[in-house]
């Protein structure tokens, strides 16, 4: 699966949702698409909001257990991976 977008954790946090849905955009129109689909736009928009919200409640909880903000960051990209493969499947499933 292509990578439109990449960033550290901390810099994903600190851009708003446009900022890196434009960057996604921008990567697509890179490698040569030419089509572009609102629902793929939607897609971006909600998969982004998730990885938010994991990020918030892992950190909240995570703090108050005495997790490191390195065990936290790492919990956040686990997050990221598992969230990529379930939109993977729902694309396939929708073939």
């Amino acid at each position: 699966m292509a990578s439109f977008y990449s960033s550290s954790v901390r810099e994903f946090l600190c851009q708003s949702d446009g900022e890196t849905i434009a960057a996604l955009e921008i990567g697509y129109a890179q490698r040569g698409f030419t089509r572009h689909f609102t629902d793929q736009t939607l897609t971006w928009e909600r998969d982004l909001q998730r990885l938010r919200q994991v990020h918030h409640r892992a950190r909240k909880t995570l703090v108050e257990k005495g997790v490191s903000e390195e065990q936290i960051l790492a919990s956040v990209r686990i997050a990221a991976v598992v969230n990529a493969a379930a939109a993977t499947l729902d694309a396939l499933e929708a073939v």
